[in-house]
């Protein structure tokens, strides 16, 4: 097992190892989908404020639907790929105080909607 990793021991048969960093997989998938769906939101814009010279055929609406479909179906990979690979800890030098800012930032997200 490589130096800085731990297991995890959620099920008595099965044990993985913990690394220090993300998997190049997640890094794909959070990159990847970054990039469509800032793809996405140009294609979004030039569909719709220059209809005429751009999209008089709605090819672009069209292609802006195709690629948030992607980007549905990528979430769901995404998600079954973390449920499967946890996310690392969090380095042990961070203080926790910024430890537990994500997580509040993500629970106040949550519950105030």
């Amino acid at each position: 097992m490589p130096a800085g990793s731990t297991l995890i021991q959620e099920d008595p048969v099965v044990a993985r190892p913990r690394s220090d960093s993300y998997t190049s997989t997640a890094k794909w998938f959070h990159w990847g989908m970054a990039a469509i769906w800032i793809a996405s939101w140009c294609v979004g814009i030039l569909a719709t404020h220059w209809r005429d010279e751009f999209n008089a055929d709605h090819g672009l609406t069209i292609l802006h639907k195709a690629m948030a479909s992607t980007l549905l179906f990528l979430i769901v990979l995404r998600v079954a790929w973390r449920l499967v690979h946890p996310a690392p800890d969090l380095p042990g030098s961070m203080s926790p105080l910024m430890q537990r800012v994500p997580w509040s930032g993500m629970s106040c997200s949550t519950r105030w909607r």
